[in-house]
């Protein structure tokens, strides 16, 4: 595997999303989400769905990959798959090359409140940093969702972080966030039938042709 490390600056604008889906009490999804092809679009950041990254000092990460447009667009990259792990799910890449690598909390993160979603290769499942619950408002339309990671299995409210993407698009996991912040935790799960296909390097080559050509012309004339 050949990582290639995305630098994400999530536009400024985000969607108002309506207060009171936020409010709605959340039902358990996890039972229509085992063994699923699923993809993560931010409702705070509509049009971005989380994909395998890296970050400095950190590893592995799942992150936002900003299209800087508010239209759906279904990648290789963004293709997950959810499966049942004990009486959670366990959630893994299926982008090309990223195979198995399941995504956990990284416990050793140092902060009480602010712990990092990372990507690591497991050829089981992983221990309980690797399990999620999915509750969201319906679990027939999956539009206005929570991905909640418990810490050690805890049933305390206080230790059920959920899961939101920072300004640079870094997936995390925040604990005891006021309701008023509600709205950064919103997710749209998107069921699928199929993993798309990779774009061809081909199909990058000529774009990165047509970039250069285009700058070498601009600059010709400065």
């Amino acid at each position: 595997m050949n990582p290639v490390t995305v630098i994400v600056f999530l536009s400024a604008t985000s969607c108002a999303i309506n207060a009171e889906s936020l409010k709605t009490t959340k039902v358990g999804c996890n039972h229509l989400l085992e063994n699923k092809i699923v993809s993560f679009e931010s409702n705070f950041y509509p049009g971005n769905q989380l994909e395998p990254g890296t970050m400095p000092n950190k590893g592995y990460i799942m992150q936002l990959h900003d299209t800087w447009k508010k239209v759906l667009n279904y990648t290789n990259g963004s293709a997950w798959k959810s499966e049942k792990c004990w009486d959670s799910l366990c959630i893994s890449s299926l982008k090309t090359g990223w195979e198995s690598y399941f995504a956990y909390v990284d416990n050793n993160d140092g902060l009480n409140e602010k712990k990092h979603l990372k990507l690591s290769y497991y050829p089981k499942d992983p221990p309980w940093t690797g399990q999620f619950d999915i509750k969201c408002e319906a679990c027939s339309t999956m539009k206005h969702c929570y991905v909640i990671n418990k810490l050690g299995g805890s049933l305390d409210e206080n230790d059920q972080g959920r899961m939101l993407a920072d300004i640079n698009g870094r997936s995390v996991i925040r604990y005891q966030v006021p309701s008023d912040y509600d709205a950064w935790f919103d997710w749209t799960i998107h069921l699928h039938d199929h993993v798309p296909a990779r774009a061809s390097r081909q199909f990058g080559f000529i774009i990165g042709l047509i970039i250069s050509v285009i700058a070498l012309f601009t600059f010709s004339f400065l």
